[in-house]
């Protein structure tokens, strides 16, 4: 799954040309790409699916509130094939659900690998298939093992306790300083 605002900024024709590589290797994987048009982007991807011959892509429209948290949770891998991102929130909702991330280099997500519940990786199209192969190659019980790392992290470091406390913390410092 990748869900997002479908727009050039996101990555997702890299994906796509991504996925055009290990779709024959992978015919039990889907990829869903999932949010709303921007710029008409979305007309673009679908010209490249059609030109690649992508048979297990689809294109859908956004989901939002319960239905995106149940899309989510029902997905085995998030991928956020981003050329930038100052949070992107779909990463901490996905791995909040148990649900292992590919995100590039241009997402700052470097915990992925430091928390083994996903991996940060180049924004190139060969990186993304590299790493999608090893990905989609795991044992369905490794990828649940690194849901579960992923969400213990998410609740370690951004849960509303903790973000809390270090926001009391930093009005306190401030009241010390000034």
């Amino acid at each position: 799954l990748s869900l997002g605002r479908i727009h050039p900024h996101k990555g997702l024709e890299t994906l796509i040309k991504a996925w055009s590589r290990i779709e024959p290797i992978f015919s039990n994987w889907d990829l869903k790409i999932v949010g709303p048009d921007e710029v008409g982007h979305q007309k673009d991807l679908e010209i490249l699916i059609t030109k690649l011959s992508l048979k297990r892509v689809t294109i859908e429209p956004p989901m939002y509130g319960l239905d995106k948290d149940i899309l989510l949770s029902k997905c085995n891998l998030f991928v956020l094939p981003s050329k930038g991102e100052n949070f992107a929130l779909t990463v901490a909702e996905s791995l909040a659900v148990e649900v292992p991330v590919i995100a590039t280099k241009n997402t700052p997500w470097a915990g992925l690998n430091l928390y083994r519940c996903g991996w940060w990786i180049d924004g190139n199209e060969d990186s993304l298939v590299e790493t999608l192969k090893m990905a989609l190659a795991l044992p369905d019980r490794q990828l649940i093992d690194m849901g579960r790392r992923g969400k213990k992290w998410m609740q370690k470091d951004f849960s509303w306790q903790t973000t809390c406390q270090k926001s009391k913390e930093a009005y306190e410092w401030l009241t010390y300083m000034f």
